[in-house]
């Protein structure tokens, strides 16, 4: 698992085949060990939409009560794939 399901996870979500929450959920779960709690798919959402606009110093407070900068959360949660960028 790793890079490679997310890329495949981001294909299913632009053809409609999955929703977002679901392949968060999948990839929060399965491509992290230890698997990364369900209640971090909202700050995944969030830090994807900012790092679309290249936003990447915006502070987003996670569920735990850490504040993290988007680009920190999308190089934690390796939500590179998830991107605008990578889409076609």
């Amino acid at each position: 698992m790793g890079s490679t399901t997310t890329i495949g996870l981001n294909e299913c979500v632009q053809n409609n085949s999955i929703n977002l929450d679901t392949a968060l959920l999948y990839h929060l779960q399965s491509n992290h060990y230890p698997p990364i709690h369900k209640i971090f798919i909202e700050t995944a959402k969030k830090a994807i939409e900012f790092g679309n606009k290249e936003n990447w110093d915006k502070e987003i407070k996670l569920p735990n009560g850490v504040t993290k900068t988007v680009g920190d959360i999308i190089n934690e949660l390796h939500l590179v794939p998830f991107l605008d960028q990578n889409k076609e």
